[in-house]
């Protein structure tokens, strides 16, 4: 998966996404070139955006660019499998992820740990 500053999610808490096998959130497929913000970057200066758990592996290109990702349902889904696989590989929150969970405590009334 890319890296450098085309985001603000920090270098180490990407590496957990290099067990995720390229996996594609949106479409399953073995394709995923890039982690994207679920819900955008934020304000500047907004380190709770910088959240890894803001993060879903997606191909660029087909599934990110054309598709409208920004409804309920499908943030939630993006949300759930984030932290779900977080946890799995051992991930200990910080601060920025507390907060971000407080923040949109509505999106993970549903999430199974």
């Amino acid at each position: 998966m890319r890296s450098g500053n085309i985001n603000n999610f920090k270098e180490n808490d990407r590496l957990y996404f290099t067990w995720n096998r390229g996996i594609c959130w949106w479409c399953g497929r073995n394709h995923a070139d890039c982690l994207h913000h679920i819900f955008g970057r934020g304000q500047r200066g907004d380190n709770i955006h910088s959240s890894i758990l803001n993060a879903a592996p997606l191909n660029n290109c087909s599934c990110h660019l054309d598709k409208n990702l920004k409804d309920k349902d499908t943030r939630k889904k993006f949300l759930e499998l984030t932290l779900q696989f977080l946890i799995r590989q051992g991930y200990k929150l910080k601060d920025r992820d507390n907060n971000f969970l407080k923040k949109y405590a509505e999106y993970y009334t549903d999430v199974k740990i």
